[in-house]
């Protein structure tokens, strides 16, 4: 159908032309080394984009036995179809110019394509139907038209407009287009346009409407670089072919009764009319009793007449794409409400409050002077966990009681009444250690976490005992920390799975999960800033990262420290925040974010396990192989009193100031809680 030198232009791009009739061939030699010479030249200046026959010929032997049950195989008349069609054919060509081998120039996101197209196909009877089933499926599209050549252009609007024709689009034209041949446009202001500038004879009306239809809808196949410009609402059945198959074979629908369908619902009805017998999943949720009983009653009426496969392709795809819509909209709406939930969380963790000035420190009244506190000693010891399985991990003061909690190996919490030196309750129900426990003052409640991966809600009754409100498994790795936001209706758990959750402590429902890919090893501890929206983590490669919780941002990572830094503490009045590490203390100041001191009390083989400061801030309490009380001061860190490790284990793994540092609370690497304070002879009323 195309001419010699058509025939080496497509060959240029790796499409030879397979059709029965290829035209005449009398371009002359010199004619031909034009086009070689053309070609050559605009493989150097534009975007060919080749294709294999071997994966033209793949494909169309995938397509053909893929709708081979669709066709009808009962016909005896072939060869006889086929004498009256050729000559049929022969004037179509003929009528068309080159051999019936026509060109369509089609518009893309990004600039304009070349197809070559059987241009004899648009002149047949039912050409919109069978244009419609030839790009129904991408196999039999690649089949029916064949990429020549595309180009960018930018703008669009650029290459042609009511006043003429680009040159570089121009030049696209004619070296691509032969003599006589026929060019398909869009619309009749392209043909208007490329007729009265170019002098080329072009094509528009219904059958090169559902042309172009059909190449736009398969482009993302003909052509991956671009995507389908069609919008669901021009997308696959809605097509003019598709409606003339419908109107052709009298579907059996009113319009009333199709009347605001959508893709989903076509596709369905098609379905069921084509496999009334087979299972649909999304029919009794489409359709009403009547419609599908009349769908059903009236199917034996389109048998042989409609072509199942591409119309089954169609339904599946439908359904895919109707079920991951379905997915994505209730994704959206949990991301919605969870958006929604921490809007109200940025307003709380901003909201003023009488602390959120953090005017220079005063003292308390009740504060034990540093030469008191020098005097301390050991004033009880209280076995609090199983002597086969010792050690305390984590500790937590009640923020209004005089209450010690403490977690250790044995997978128990404890709960200790200091002044009555009785145990209140033990809480059980991790099965591996409990590294982390935080006491929320509001309504009662207490969190543990875990190296089982959980983190545990508990909920305390009027006589003390506390149940297990709820357990959250938001982790894959055991929990090395949690904190309470100073609201008290959120927490963060931060966990060696590289991840930390913000979750609201009422639901237990994760509000915010961020992973890190590239923080080997994990989380180690966290902290909230007592007053604003800051939080700290502490990771197992010597980082503490800061987050900014109003903008969900890392707005900073300080550096320095060797080792997992294990433990971090904020001062009472949000300036200054103390971490430690392996190689002992840093001190940084949150306001310019920069290391003020740091404290190295042991020597290079003991590591610094814990560290806090006391509620009024003026003490900062370290833990290694003793417990070390620093006056906390801007201008000297000085040692107040070395508390010895009398667990013998020469660990200290956590320690807690009571209110007013009356009291200090350690816990080693034994099953007991020791209390120092004062003697006898010198208690401090608080």
């Amino acid at each position: 159908m195309a001419s010699t030198a058509a025939s080496k232009s497509k060959q240029e791009v790796g499409e030879p032309l397979q059709k029965e009739d290829m035209g005449k061939e009398t371009a002359s030699t010199s004619k031909q080394e034009g086009k070689e010479t053309a070609s050559k030249s605009k493989q150097e200046v534009s975007e060919p984009l080749p294709k294999e026959d071997k994966r033209m010929d793949g494909a169309s032997q995938g397509v053909e036995a893929e709708f081979a049950e669709s066709y009808d195989d009962t016909d005896t008349d072939d060869d006889e179809e086929g004498a009256v069609e050729a000559p049929c054919n022969n004037n179509l060509a003929v009528k068309l110019g080159n051999g019936g081998a026509i060109l369509a120039l089609v518009e893309t996101k990004t600039g304009f394509a070349i197809f070559m197209y059987d241009g004899i196909k648009l002149l047949q009877e039912d050409a919109l139907q069978n244009i419609w089933v030839a790009f129904s499926d991408h196999k039999l599209a690649e089949r029916s038209a064949w990429l020549l050549e595309y180009r960018p252009f930018e703008p669009k609007v650029s290459a042609i407009n009511s006043n003429g024709v680009s040159d570089e689009l121009a030049d696209m034209i004619i070296r691509r287009i032969e003599p006589r041949q026929k060019l398909a446009v869009e619309t009749k202001v392209y043909q208007e346009v490329i007729q009265n500038s170019m002098g080329i004879s072009c094509l528009c009306d219904d059958a090169v409407e559902e042309l172009m239809w059909g190449l736009k809808f398969q482009m993302p196949y003909l052509l991956p670089a671009e995507k389908s410009m069609l919008d669901e609402k021009d997308c696959f059945p809605m097509s003019k072919g598709m409606r003339q198959l419908l109107n052709t074979h009298s579907f059996i629908l009113e319009p009333e009764d199709m009347k605001g369908w959508d893709l989903m619902k076509l596709a369905t009805a098609l379905k069921m009319v084509c496999y009334p017998e087979g299972k649909t999943a999304a029919a009794p949720l489409l359709f009403s009793q009547r419609v599908l009983l009349k769908l059903k009653k009236d199917a034996p009426k389109y048998e042989g007449k409609i072509l199942k496969a591409p119309l089954l392709t169609m339904y599946k795809e439908m359904y895919s794409a109707r079920r991951t819509r379905t997915n994505a909209v209730r994704k959206l709406s949990r991301l919605l409400g969870q958006r929604e939930r921490i809007q109200e969380l940025i307003v709380q963790l901003t909201e003023c409050n009488p602390w959120m000035e953090c005017n220079k420190r005063q003292n308390p009244p009740t504060l034990v002077p540093d030469d008191v506190l020098g005097r301390y000693t050991c004033i009880s010891s209280h076995q609090l966990h199983r002597t086969n399985e010792p050690g305390i991990l984590s500790m937590h003061m009640h923020p209004s009681k005089d209450i010690v909690a403490t977690g250790g190996i044995d997978t128990n919490a404890v709960f200790f009444d200091r002044p009555s030196g009785q145990i209140l309750c033990t809480l059980t129900g991790h099965s591996k250690k409990i590294n982390t426990l935080k006491f929320v003052n509001a309504d009662g409640l207490f969190i543990t976490g875990s190296a089982d991966k959980i983190v545990r809600i508990w909920h305390g009754s009027e006589y003390g005992n506390y149940s297990c409100r709820h357990i959250v498994k938001d982790h894959n790795a055991e929990v090395s920390a949690v904190t309470v936001q100073a609201g008290e209706k959120h927490f963060v758990s931060a966990s060696k799975d590289n991840s930390w959750c913000l979750c609201d402590i009422s639901t237990a429902s994760c509000l915010l999960k961020v992973d890190d890919a590239f923080q080997q090893g994990g989380y180690t501890s966290a902290s909230f800033h007592p007053h604003g929206p800051l939080l700290g983590i502490g990771t197992t490669t010597a980082f503490v990262k800061l987050w900014d919780m109003k903008s969900k941002e890392n707005v900073a990572n300080l550096k320095g420290h060797v080792g997992p830094v294990t433990t971090m503490s904020f001062s009472e009045n949000g300036y200054l925040l103390a971490t430690a590490a392996h190689d002992g203390v840093r001190l940084w100041d949150v306001r310019k974010l920069t290391n003020l001191r740091t404290i190295s009390p042991y020597d290079s083989g003991t590591a610094t396990n814990t560290v806090e400061f006391d509620p009024s801030g003026s003490y900062l309490g370290i833990g290694g192989s003793d417990a070390r009380i620093y006056k906390a001061d801007e201008a000297e860190w000085n040692i107040v009193k070395t508390l010895p490790d009398l667990s013998g284990t020469g660990k200290i793994t956590s320690l807690k100031s009571g209110a007013g540092a009356e009291y200090i609370a350690v816990g080693s690497m034994d099953c007991n809680l020791r209390i120092f304070g004062p003697p006898e002879d010198e208690q401090v009323e608080v």
